[in-house]
């Protein structure tokens, strides 16, 4: 299933981390091999604050407050965006988020962070006109918090494909969820506000091709009416369900 997704390599892991990071991937998505990814397992842990300085990564005044689960899905996260950043030409540049807390990458560059408790995941490529790239990774959901969700992010037919797409409802429910939310990330950069997960329904999904479809229905901006069609990927982890939308 991988495979039809994302190329993969193994990277070398970080000196004097100490256990953080587990595991490190890159590589490049198979339908958009212009779109590079950097991937990082990481061990909570093993975290502590110290990772900063040895992985030479700025601890940004934001983090001051957060928990220690908030401390190392950003560092594991910011970690591999400098490693993809410096493949694209930018080692000097830390990705750091504005007050809309959307990541502020260099004029160049498109891309997208995504963040769970044992993984993080960055997607980037030059920029193009219009390019939208969005990533999100999520923990699956347990069952008992599928009605919960699905009262946020599904209508009555979106229900209906997914109980009948051969997934287990968790899969299938946080599938749907992550989908969403990589669809906001892929716009938003072009879109500039809020919309809702009602803004966008699922009408097609292919377990045999990894593939998502979701049609817009409102208009976000002139460029991106009612009825505008998204496709998606997505890759099932044994924990996490991981979604992409490139475009």
């Amino acid at each position: 299933m991988e495979q039809t997704v994302i190329h993969t390599n193994q990277a070398p892991l970080p000196e004097y981390d100490n256990g953080f990071i587990t595991q490190i991937e890159y590589g490049t998505v198979v339908k958009h091999p212009q779109v590079h990814f950097w991937q990082a397992r990481f061990e909570l842990s093993h975290y502590h604050d110290e990772l900063f300085n040895q992985l030479n990564l700025p601890f940004p005044a934001t983090l001051a407050k957060a928990v220690k689960k908030r401390r190392a899905e950003y560092l594991a996260a910011r970690y591999c965006a400098r490693q993809l950043l410096a493949q694209l030409g930018q080692p000097a540049f830390n990705l750091i988020s504005g007050n809309d807390r959307a990541p502020i990458w260099p004029q160049n560059i498109c891309g997208s962070v995504s963040h769970s408790s044992h993984c993080a995941i960055v997607l980037a490529a030059p920029q193009i006109h219009n390019r939208l790239i969005g990533v999100d990774v999520e923990a699956i959901v347990d069952r008992q918090n599928i009605d919960e969700i699905t009262k946020m992010i599904v209508n009555d037919r979106e229900i209906q494909l997914l109980k009948h797409c051969h997934l287990p409802l968790e899969q299938a429910f946080t599938l749907a969820f992550s989908i969403k939310e990589s669809l906001y990330k892929a716009l938003y950069p072009q879109v500039k506000r809020f919309f809702g997960f009602e803004a966008a329904e699922i009408i097609d999904l292919s377990l045999e091709n990894n593939e998502i479809t979701l049609a817009l229905q409102e208009t976000l901006t002139p460029h991106y009416p009612s009825g505008t069609i998204f496709r998606g990927q997505f890759i099932i982890y044994p924990q996490e369900i991981l979604t992409l939308i490139i475009q």
